[in-house]
């Protein structure tokens, strides 16, 4: 979450993403929560391996990594929905 920090205002940590998708009624779903809400787990840090292709006279990265994520605690957190429609 450190990516999306914007600010601390009233003892509490914000962040912003711009990954909200906006569904077929013009609605944009998105969450409050409490840091104690969710769980991330990344014990395998990403890794690189570069692979080379004589035929293609080229190398190939591949990047791979080991993650989990979950709701631990529903009540401390909440979804809203708001509407995702352009001012006129």
């Amino acid at each position: 979450l450190k990516d999306f920090f914007v600010w601390d205002w009233l003892n509490c940590a914000w962040f912003s993403s711009a990954n909200i998708g906006v569904d077929a009624n013009a609605d944009a779903v998105s969450a409050v929560f409490n840091p104690q809400a969710i769980a991330f787990d990344s014990r395998k840090r990403p890794e690189r391996e570069v692979e080379r292709d004589a035929s293609r006279l080229a190398y190939e990265y591949n990047i791979s990594a080991g993650y989990a994520h979950g709701v631990i605690r529903d009540e401390f957190g909440v979804k809203y929905t708001a509407d995702a429609t352009e001012p006129a």
